[in-house]
Formats: C-alpha cells, sequence, structure tokens
C-alpha cells in the first residue's frame, strides 16, 4: 500500500475535555502521511491553549473568534484539504491507531467508491451503554441508497470521502443545516457519489449522557426539522408519487413525537407497506435484498412497539392491514407483537 496525503478534518468548539484525546488519536496512526486540519470555530474555554501545545508539523490550525457553526468549520476544512481523501473526525472522538490505514487500503482496492463509512464503538464518560457496535451497513450503493430513505446508514465521524476534480462541487455542506448536516449532506449527494462501507469498528464514538435527554430541546427540534426536509426532497426525488403525508408521519414516528392511537398506528403501517412496495419495484441481488428487509424490519419493530399500549384493538389494526395483505414476516411479527401486547 503506497503511502498518499490525506486529510482529516477535526472541527472544534469548547472541547477542552476531549480534544487532546483526539488529537493524539490521530497523530498516533500507523498510517504517517497526513495533513491534520483543525477548525476552532471560536471556542471560550481553553481549547485553544490545549490546541497550541502540539507542535507536529503535520498539524495545520485555523483559530477563529466567532464561533459561526459546524456546517463553516467542515467546509473551511474541506477548502484547505489538500489530500486525495478526506476524513472526518470529530472532537471528543478517538480514532483507532489503524482506522487511517485500513479506510486507505479500502479506498484503494476500492477505486469505484466515493465516500466510505465504518462502523463505531459506542461509549460514555460513565462506561453506560458502551457495548455494543454501531453503525452496521452494507458495500453496496444501492442498499446505502435505499436505507437513506429511512435513516442514515453512516457514522458521520468514521466516513473518507474522495477529495477529486469531479467532486469537488459536492464536496461541501450546506449552509442551511447545522443541525442534520450529516444526512442531507449524504442525501443531497446520492445521485453524485458511489457509496461504500467498511464492515470494521474505526473509531470509539462518545455518547453524552445529556444527548439522551433531547426530546423536548431546542437542538432535537432544529434537527428534526432539518432530517424532515432532507428526508421529503429525498422521497420526492426519488419516489416522488410517495404520499407526503406519510413521509412526514414517518419523522414524527422516527422521534417517538407522536400521539398513540389506532390512527396513527395505521399510518404508520400504511407507511412501510407502502415503502416494501417500492422495496419489491427495485432491482437488488438476493444477499442486498436480505439486508434490506432486515433493516426494514426493524425499524418497523421499533416503530410499532410504542403502540403496544393501546393493547388488543392495536393488534386487530396490526392484522388487518399488515398480515392479512401478507406484506411482512408473518410468524415473527405475530410472536414479536404479542409479546408486546401482553407485556402491558
Amino acid at each position: 500500500m503506497s503511502e498518499v496525503l490525506v486529510s482529516v478534518i477535526l472541527p472544534v468548539y469548547n472541547c477542552e475535555k476531549y480534544i487532546g484525546d483526539a488529537i493524539e488519536s490521530i497523530l498516533n496512526q500507523t498510517y504517517s502521511q497526513i495533513e491534520l486540519i483543525i477548525i476552532n470555530d471560536g471556542s471560550t474555554d481553553n481549547t485553544h491553549g490545549i490546541i497550541a501545545k502540539y507542535l507536529d508539523k503535520r498539524i495545520r490550525y485555523f483559530h477563529d473568534i466567532l464561533n459561526r457553526g459546524i456546517v463553516y468549520a467542515l467546509n473551511k476544512g474541506i477548502n484547505e484539504s489538500n489530500g486525495c481523501l478526506i476524513f472526518r473526525m470529530d472532537a471528543d472522538d478517538i480514532s483507532l491507531p489503524e482506522r487511517i490505514a485500513d479506510q486507505v487500503k479500502f479506498m484503494q482496492l476500492n477505486p469505484s467508491i466515493d465516500l466510505l463509512g465504518s462502523k463505531a464503538f459506542f461509549f460514555t464518560d460513565d462506561k453506560i451503554n458502551s457495548k455494543e457496535i454501531h453503525g452496521n451497513s452494507y458495500n453496496s450503493h444501492n442498499v446505502i441508497k435505499t436505507l437513506l430513505f429511512l435513516y442514515s446508514p453512516f457514522i458521520h465521524p468514521t466516513i473518507v470521502i474522495r477529495n477529486s476534480i469531479k467532486l469537488k462541487p459536492y464536496l461541501y455542506y450546506s449552509e442551511d443545516s447545522n443541525y442534520g448536516d450529516d444526512y442531507e449532506f449524504f442525501t443531497r449527494n446520492a445521485g453524485n457519489f458511489r457509496f461504500g462501507f467498511f464492515d470494521k469498528v474505526v473509531l470509539k464514538y462518545r455518547i453524552h449522557i445529556s444527548e439522551f435527554r433531547l426530546s423536548s430541546s431546542h437542538k432535537a427540534e432544529q434537527y428534526k426539522l432539518s432530517t424532515s426536509r432532507s428526508r421529503l426532497k429525498y422521497f420526492a426525488k426519488n419516489i416522488p408519487n410517495f404520499n407526503t403525508g406519510l413521509v412526514v408521519h414517518y419523522e414524527n414516528v422516527f422521534y417517538n413525537s407522536l400521539k398513540i392511537n389506532l390512527v396513527t398506528l395505521k399510518k404508520t403501517i400504511l407507511f412501510f407497506l407502502y415503502f416494501k412496495d417500492f422495496i419489491q419495484s427495485q432491482e437488488f441481488s438476493k444477499a442486498e435484498h436480505k439486508f434490506i428487509d432486515l433493516q426494514i424490519n426493524r425499524k418497523y419493530y421499533n416503530s410499532i412497539y410504542q403502540f403496544s399500549k393501546i393493547g388488543f384493538n392495536a393488534f386487530i389494526l396490526y392484522y388487518k392491514y399488515s398480515i392479512k395483505l401478507g406484506r411482512f414476516n408473518i410468524l415473527s411479527e405475530i410472536k414479536f407483537f404479542s409479546k408486546s401486547v401482553l407485556k402491558k
């Protein structure tokens, strides 16, 4: 494997507690041909003082006085990038030592892939919820494009993008998407990039406990509005005849922000029925189809589980619109939904 220059973009804002570990995880990579582009987006704590202590010549540090948001920082980093590959990194995460070497090798072996995602190990400071590996996807552009209708199959700080002339117009993030910038970027570029997935953990992704309690926060509401706009655009462009109201309803299901009753249960089931119809009309290999079905069913299970509190009437409606039409895995879903209802 020849070592080509790669650019690692690290936006930072008020992250004095973690920024040292993040920087060192990049500087200590087994792959040495890197430029670490750090964008300090107007931090008001001691972030600048910590960054300034690192004298490694591979670091290119930009310290902005004003806080202009994550999108500004990312786009500035992209504009400054000289490497043939652009790596994302967050200031509170830790890249594993062989991350860059592994992902560079994968991109060299798969020259048709423009944007690559990978797995990450999710952890918290107090070790709660720190045992699961997240980011399961499939190394197929068509599969990833399909999953984007339901959720983002990429963990943002694990991605790698080719920095080429033909992709240059598409590399920048939307200035209107400081919240949900990643999902907007992926859905907008699904027709411009070839997506791929590397089935290996490359990063430790830090989860902050406060993020588990964002359901009523301003940040969560802004994120929901942003992803809703992106999802509606993505459906309109790729499945123009899909019911817009059901897309909006799915967004509310996704964020657990809807009233739990038989009407909303019916809409939830109909969304997945119609989406299944779309899947059936597409051409996938047997393995791709199996993987997509598994991911859709997981989303479906998670969506209908919250309705189990309604009780027996919910099961009847579930039967009428789902099992009777034979659109889903009948036996497993009867078992799942029955157990959910009985628990209530």
